[in-house]
């Protein structure tokens, strides 16, 4: 079975996967990441494979497992709604309150998704999706990815059902057609970081519109590379639905602190206006900027593509 051909049927890129396991192991504490690294190293070893994917592998079949034994006990219904209802709606008041539109978005689909959903079953075609086996599990599937903004599900369901992108689509067809569409995409490779002593390092990419018109698109969602220890990072992160190049990549590199907040590092803004959608990714060394804007030792090789509908 092809792991990562499934996660690309569901829009998920392995970078995006490998990210998403990155970021569940950054909840965990110290010793318990260590604990797990060290009890699926020699699986990996022996497979030749990322420890990445067997920590996934193990988790996924953890979850089934649970799942399983809830749906044979009759529990996994009421509790994915409740789940769904409270988790989902926590997720929806963040959003609302950090602006993110993108996740705003996809919390908009997710309840129409969901209610919709809740309306069928308890009708009389309810009795068509309850016959199905599995239907359950595949329910609970179906709206974890849709509830998952990474996976972005929820903008292309969207964009199926009304035949335009959210926010995106408007603003594209009121300036004559022309420009990017909101399923375009910003590439982002981050290299290296040079001139820090040896510490634990990640980076936060956003884009910010260099206009006066609100966020739109990705723009305002903030994405994280890989916690590293003076290593490259080497790692390509996909920002979708880009719908203007009218803005800039902010790049910030962060100190991962065991105890205590991050320290922010310093900061760099690439500005998108000038690159050409499809042409070659533009290599750039960063240097960068404290929060008063004074030029610090720390630089950051990264690379940037624009890449167009399609492409």
């Amino acid at each position: 079975m092809d792991v990562r051909g499934l996660f690309a049927g569901m829009g998920l890129s392995t970078d995006t996967v490998l990210k998403l396991v990155d970021d569940g192991m950054a909840l965990l504490p110290p010793d318990a990441q260590k604990q797990a690294n060290d009890a699926v190293a020699p699986v990996a070893a022996q497979v030749k494979a990322d420890a990445r994917w067997v920590l996934l592998g193990a988790a996924s079949a953890a979850v089934v497992l649970v799942l399983v034994v809830l749906h044979v006990l009759g529990l996994l219904k009421p509790l994915t709604v409740t789940m769904g209802i409270l988790y989902y709606a926590w997720v929806t008041v963040t959003a609302i309150e950090a602006d993110d539109q993108v996740t705003k978005t996809t919390m908009l689909v997710y309840w129409v998704v969901f209610f919709a959903l809740v309306q069928i079953e308890d009708s009389a075609l309810g009795v068509i999706p309850k016959s199905i086996p599995g239907y359950t599990l595949a329910r609970t599937v179906a709206l974890s990815i849709v509830g998952v903004p990474t996976t972005s599900a929820a903008v292309r369901l969207f964009e199926s059902v009304f035949g335009f992108p959210p926010r995106g689509g408007s603003a594209a067809e009121a300036s004559g057609g022309a420009g990017p569409k909101a399923s375009d995409a910003l590439l982002v490779t981050v290299g290296a970081a040079s001139g820090l002593d040896p510490c634990d390092l990640y980076c936060v990419l956003q884009v910010v519109s260099t206009t006066d018109r609100p966020p739109e698109g990705v723009e305002g969602t903030k994405f994280k590379t890989r916690n590293r220890n003076n290593q490259p990072w080497n790692e390509t992160i996909e920002l979708r639905p880009l719908v203007s190049n009218e803005a800039a990549l902010t790049v910030t590199l962060i100190e991962h602190k065991q105890l205590g907040a991050n320290q922010e590092i310093g900061s760099a803004r690439v500005d998108l206006t000038d690159l050409k959608f499809d042409a070659p990714a533009e290599k750039l060394d960063l240097a960068l900027t404290d929060a008063n804007d004074a030029a610090t030792s720390a630089t950051i090789s990264c690379e940037v593509k624009l890449v167009s509908a399609g492409a």
